[in-house]
């Protein structure tokens, strides 16, 4: 049965399949790489998202009519406020991630800081814009790069930055499969990693120098 290679390919109110679990669910709504989702019985499901989501057929999806009928309604209803990020918030937490860092490893501090700034020139430092914060629960504290997304122009996550499991000595970025063109997937080796959301690169602090 199809599946869709790139969450771009699923939009809201769209039925999905996943094959694995063999259930079908309407999309409440996407956020980066994540689908938000209700059942038939109008439960709620959350999914970062992998290729195992296919579309639905109409008759898997007739369930569905109602669910999607009620969130339509209500979506022109009231219009969706944009989520905003509390720049100063996001900038406390990156220093606790940089204070860590250089309590564990205070050269690998000193190379990331370097890389950090270099970054910042690139993608604009404009904390809850262009980058934030996240607290995962596996692997800490943790920077995420966004960009604008060219079809909403709302920004969504692009890459995550890990400190890495080793005492802090190897930084980890993951980039979104969906996001990468191809030209630049030799840079990312590391294939499906992270539950399958994207591919990766480890790079030594000691090789860091902001260039």
């Amino acid at each position: 049965m199809a599946s869709y290679t790139s969450v771009r390919d699923i939009k809201q109110y769209d039925c999905i399949r996943h094959s694995s679990i063999g259930k079908v669910y309407a999309v409440k709504e996407i956020v980066g790489d994540k689908l938000y989702l209700l059942d038939a019985e109008g439960h709620n499901a959350s999914f970062m998202f992998s290729p195992q989501f296919g579309p639905a057929t109409e008759e898997e999806a007739a369930p569905l009519d109602k669910i999607v009928i009620r969130m339509q309604i209500k979506s022109t209803a009231k219009p969706a406020a944009k989520k905003t990020e509390d720049p100063e918030k996001v900038k406390s937490l990156f220093k606790k991630y940089t204070e860590e860092l250089q309590a564990k490893n205070a050269e690998a501090a000193g190379k990331f800081a370097a890389f950090w700034t270099k970054l910042m020139e690139i993608v604009g430092d404009e904390p809850g814009a262009t980058w934030t914060m996240r607290d995962s629960k596996k692997l800490g504290l943790n920077p995420v790069i966004k960009a604008k997304s060219k079809k909403t122009e709302n920004y969504v996550n692009l890459a995550h930055v890990w400190g890495g499991d080793t005492g802090r000595n190897d930084l980890c970025i993951m980039l979104m499969k969906a996001y990468i063109s191809e030209q630049y997937k030799a840079l990312f080796p590391v294939k499906k990693g992270h539950y399958g959301t994207g591919d990766s690169v480890e790079l030594k602090y000691a090789d860091l120098d902001g260039s």
